[in-house]
């Protein structure tokens, strides 16, 4: 009897040891097929000050989708750019939101370029965050998700320096 004691309290502690107590209700598998996405954007987060960032984007335009509305003269292409600031991946709360509409005009002489800009939003110091980005390529109706962790717990972090070219148009 004194032997099925230990041997009964390993097996209760493998069972209750595998088991979790959460389940993730977030679908991150588009992280891992960047490939299967038409839209690959590019990112980076710079923090100008304790309670404001920015977050610079990049596109090609070879990637979008021109179209031609009825009696225009110019193809043009509409991506719509949206944000939401979490404490992490699996919290519910949003602690900052927004979106930017993208619009860029077809130019013959232009092979490809990079449509690029950024959005500003607000996290406060001493945290980290995780920023979930779609970026919707809305002529093609086809949209891809990216994340990027967000460290504000140290001025001395990666994304409180941005490197910039003092040559113009790189």
């Amino acid at each position: 009897m004194k032997k099925l004691l230990p041997i009964s309290f390993l097996i209760a502690v493998i069972i209750f040891a595998c088991t979790s107590g959460k389940v993730s209700n977030q679908n991150l598998s588009t992280v891992y097929k960047r490939e299967s996405s038409l839209l690959h954007p590019a990112f980076a987060v710079f923090h100008v000050n304790d309670y404001t960032s920015e977050l610079h984007f990049g596109l090609l335009s070879s990637e979008l989708l021109y179209t031609r509305p009825q009696n225009a003269d110019v193809f043009s292409a509409n991506v719509m750019i949206s944000y939401r600031l979490k404490s992490s991946y699996e919290a519910k709360e949003i602690i900052d939101s927004g979106s930017v509409k993208v619009n860029d005009v077809y130019n013959n002489n232009e092979t490809e370029k990079q449509i690029i800009g950024q959005v500003n939003f607000k996290a406060s110091p001493g945290f980290t965050y995780m920023l979930q980005i779609t970026v919707r390529d809305l002529n093609r109706n086809q949209y891809t998700t990216s994340y990027i962790n967000i460290d504000k717990s140290s001025n001395n972090a990666r994304q409180n320096f941005l490197l910039l070219s003092t040559i113009a148009n790189t």
